[in-house]
């Protein structure tokens, strides 16, 4: 029995190194064929920028399908309210304004945080009872003056503006180009978020050209895609809100904005 045994583990190795050896074999055999293709004359041609046109096109992964303004906002809202993000519809910038004070009201907020953005200038005038916190070592909102990050921490609410909103997802792509930016979005418990219809796509491969084009003329800083409030699960597979982020976060959709 202990020559069987003896016999049996020699012929496993012999075994097991004839087809190391043979898969070895068969590596070099293919690493050969592919150095021997790219020394052909179709290797110069793949070298040229103009070659390119012959190759086949990038595979459309996710097509739009058309949809209309109705259906986009249907869609992102649906899509939000799976993530536990909540989605107000306004009617236009006083509505919106109207509807976000009475929910800081609500919530008790009195501080908030504002980073600087076209859109979000346009609705600073309509709010009222609100102490507005700026970007550092910039004119605060009002006679709020010079602020510094540290009074960031304390805000109890950001009321931001997105980029793009994303449909599929429910997501909100926002520029961060600077740290009082970046730590608005994820630093205070509320998040609002202002947007216009208009920026409604149908997914993130549908902007990105656009996001190209914008990227190219501010590449400082970030891009960020949120999805409703911050999400932490535990071993025990139970939810919560709020451990990274904001816990709560509220796009007001608003219809018209002139």
């Amino acid at each position: 029995m202990r020559r069987s045994r003896r016999f049996f583990r020699t012929a496993k190795t012999l075994t097991t190194k004839t087809l190391t050896t043979k898969t070895l074999t068969t590596k070099a055999e293919f690493l050969n064929r592919i150095r021997a293709a790219l020394a052909g004359s179709d290797a110069g041609a793949l070298k040229d920028e103009g070659s390119l046109s012959s190759l086949p096109p990038v595979p459309d992964v996710w097509p739009l399908r058309g949809l209309s303004r109705e259906e986009l906002r249907s869609r992102f809202a649906e899509s939000l309210t799976a993530v536990a993000g909540e989605c107000v519809a306004c009617s236009d910038l006083r509505d919106a304004a109207d509807k976000t004070t009475a929910l800081l009201r609500e919530a008790g907020a009195v501080r908030v945080a504002l980073p600087d953005h076209p859109f979000t200038r346009r609705v600073v005038p309509l709010l009222q009872g609100i102490t507005l916190i700026g970007p550092p070592d910039e004119p605060g909102v009002g006679d709020q003056g010079t602020v510094n990050l540290g009074e960031l921490a304390r805000c109890d609410a950001a009321i931001l503006s997105p980029e793009y909103l994303l449909a599929d997802s429910g997501s909100a792509l926002l520029a961060a180009p600077t740290v009082f930016d970046r730590l608005a979005i994820y630093m205070p418990p509320i998040c609002l978020l202002l947007a216009p219809g208009s920026l409604l796509r149908e997914h993130l491969p549908h902007v990105w050209q656009e996001f190209r084009t914008q990227w190219d003329r501010s590449p400082a800083g970030e891009f960020v895609v949120v999805t409703g409030p911050s999400r932490t699960a535990d071993i025990e597979k139970k939810l919560v809100l709020g451990v990274h982020g904001p816990k709560k976060l509220v796009v007001f959709l608003i219809d018209t904005v002139l």
